[in-house]
């Protein structure tokens, strides 16, 4: 019990300053073991537990959209979050990882922005965004002005961009949100 424990630990040790070690060179080489890294983010998450992802695994990941060279680890980071996503369950996802995510609808590469519209449709296939987050809720800041946080409203003008896949990513959300509401909201919201 206590020796396993112990060796757990240590072996948690090593892997995670391996990951910062990785996550955190800036060298021209980089990228590709970052990328190879994300590939097995589902399996990195089991090993660390729901724990160690919150504390370690999510925030060194998330640096990942700093890379402003490296186009294609951004597209990889959103095609393999929805796993940790569903390491960290709705609350977390929808507090620290959408406002992540939807930085990146702001990329200057379209097919960024569509491995995020992406990522998008299937946390909400997931179950892992709530309908307050996808048909909005009236919340009130502390300046006293209300705001519409919805996703819908949010992305709808993705389906008039000049690029079709990301109009075709946005219509996997717009599908995606339709499924998990279903009727009468789909109709009334969408």
């Amino acid at each position: 019990g206590s020796t396993y424990n112990a060796e757990l630990a240590g072996l948690h040790e090593t892997i995670s300053r391996w990951v910062v070690q990785l996550s955190t060179d800036q060298s021209e080489q980089s990228s590709l073991p970052k990328r190879a890294l994300l590939n097995d983010l589902g399996r990195l998450c089991v090993f660390f537990g729901l724990e160690g992802v919150m504390a370690f695994v999510l925030p060194q990941i998330l640096a990942f959209l700093n890379d402003r060279k490296d186009w294609e680890l951004r597209a990889a980071l959103f095609e393999h979050l929805p796993s940790v996503c569903h390491m960290v369950g709705r609350a977390a996802t929808e507090e620290f990882v959408l406002p992540c995510v939807e930085i990146g609808l702001v990329d200057s590469e379209d097919q960024v922005i569509c491995r995020v519209l992406s990522c998008l449709s299937k946390l909400v296939e997931m179950g892992l965004l709530s309908r307050a987050v996808i048909i909005g809720r009236q919340s009130s800041s502390s300046n006293g002005k209300s705001g519409d946080t919805s996703l819908l409203r949010n992305y709808g003008a993705l389906l008039l961009h000049p690029s079709h896949d990301v109009r075709l990513g946005a219509i996997k959300i717009f599908n995606a949100s339709c499924k998990a509401l279903g009727s009468p909201d789909c109709e009334v919201y969408v």
